[in-house]
């Protein structure tokens, strides 16, 4: 008797040092599987929709000078086309393997969307409501996190 629950322990003890020993590959699947698809679906429906157009006059009384010359410039060259729908659709949700696990990366690849809807998120922009990336980090932490949750429980 003593020996079959020495062998019973062993094989335990033999699957759960198996479980941990796959665990970042499960991550990866978990995260592949359920938290990838939910944070595709967080940048869709809250990062990537512009916000109404500017207000008339909140441009001029929130640009700098330097900004609205430059504004102007474009405009008198015939550069500026308005909104194209560029910085929404240059949002990626993407993941990457790592040795312990994985990492989901947002990012927005628009050349000018740190001034946008980034760390240098100018005033007028603020004002017209676009979406502040880092005010987003806290919703899109959570998100994960439900996702992960439920990708692990199987829901």
């Amino acid at each position: 008797m003593l020996e079959f629950s020495i062998r019973r322990r062993t094989q335990v003890l033999d699957t759960i040092i198996q479980q941990i020993e796959t665990t970042p590959q499960h991550i990866q699947q978990v995260t592949a599987d359920t938290v990838l698809p939910a944070m595709q679906e967080y940048v869709v429906l809250r990062l990537a929709p512009y916000p109404p157009p500017i207000g008339k006059g909140v441009f001029k009384m929130m640009a700098t000078p330097a900004q609205r010359r430059a504004v102007m410039a474009k405009i008198r060259r015939g550069e500026w086309m308005g909104r194209t729908g560029a910085l929404g659709r240059s949002w990626r949700a993407g993941m990457e393997p790592l040795d312990d696990g994985a990492r989901i990366r947002i990012r927005n690849v628009a050349p000018y969307a740190a001034f946008v809807v980034g760390i240098w998120q100018q005033p007028f922009h603020t004002h017209t409501l676009w979406p502040d990336s880092d005010q987003q980090r806290g919703d899109m932490l959570r998100t994960a996190a439900v996702a992960f949750s439920a990708g692990v429980m199987g829901a």
